[in-house]
């Protein structure tokens, strides 16, 4: 018998089913004691992985497809939404996992963020509560509500998900828009947990492995089925160089800095949406 509070779901692509064998094996490796139903939605690729329900959403179907697709066949309250390359890095400690959940239901929660990991310097949103490990997400706050690792109220996240068929771009560049001319007032029912209590290593970025991620597997004697390029440690720091000094700045100078940057070629996924 599964908990019936939550299901926890990996939503897939086929084009990444490379990724997939060593998504599931350490998941399976490292939450032995897992006692959540858990489903992988993907296009029409025939894969079994023990412990794992797969369901086809069709070969045209995109992110929100997928995800329709997982609300129409969880039968909890609650979805823990994750993606492929979201990779279990050691052992998942279930207590914390089944009081995260507990809290959610006691504090009627729609959004429990579980890890940012495009995030390179710690939140400086103000507290929620006197949980010293969880913030509140501000209004205003553009990437607040994603597609990182979190714990969605069903119907919250069917509500902002629609019927239509469309990529995960659109559903971050559509939580982008919605911040857009709003305050830092707390957005109602959304938290972010700092502490990373499912041991998420992130495996993918620009298609391309972080090699970091392979070194920490490889350190604890787990050799990953890399069968793409791995990125350079130099392309690595780039990236995480423009994340951190994007949250180390004020909101109100982020705009500006932005508007530089793009009128020098720098190219944003808002900016490519907007047109």
């Amino acid at each position: 018998m599964f908990n019936k509070d939550m299901t926890i779901v990996f939503i897939g692509f086929d084009g990444y089913s490379d990724l997939w064998d060593d998504c599931f094996k350490l998941f399976n490796m490292f939450y032995k004691d897992n006692p959540y139903r858990t489903l992988f939605i993907n296009n029409i690729k025939e894969v079994s992985y023990p412990g794992i329900e797969t369901f086809h959403a069709g070969e045209d179907a995109e992110w929100s497809k997928k995800v329709q697709l997982a609300i129409k066949e969880a039968g909890t309250p609650y979805i823990c939404l994750l993606l492929e390359d979201f990779f279990i890095g050691k052992t998942i400690d279930n207590i914390e996992i089944e009081k995260t959940v507990e809290l959610i239901k006691k504090d009627n929660l729609k959004y429990y963020k579980l890890v940012n990991l495009s995030r390179a310097v710690k939140n400086r949103d103000a507290q929620y509560k006197d949980y010293k490990y969880l913030h509140i997400i501000p209004e205003d706050d553009e990437y607040g509500v994603s597609l990182q690792a979190a714990i969605w109220n069903k119907e919250y996240l069917k509500e902002l998900l629609g019927e239509d068929n469309y990529n995960a771009w659109i559903f971050e560049f559509n939580r982008v828009k919605e911040a857009k001319g709003k305050t830092n007032t707390p957005k109602e029912g959304c938290v972010f947990d700092e502490r990373n209590i499912f041991n998420f290593k992130h495996g993918v970025v620009q298609s391309k492995y972080i090699p970091g991620t392979i070194k920490y597997f490889k350190k604890i004697g787990i050799e990953l089925n890399v069968q793409r390029q791995v990125m350079s440690y130099a392309q690595y720091y780039k990236i995480r160089l423009i994340s951190k000094g994007k949250y180390a700045l004020p909101k109100s100078f982020r705009k500006k800095v932005k508007g530089f940057l793009e009128r020098r070629g720098m190219k944003f996924v808002s900016t490519i949406r907007e047109k």
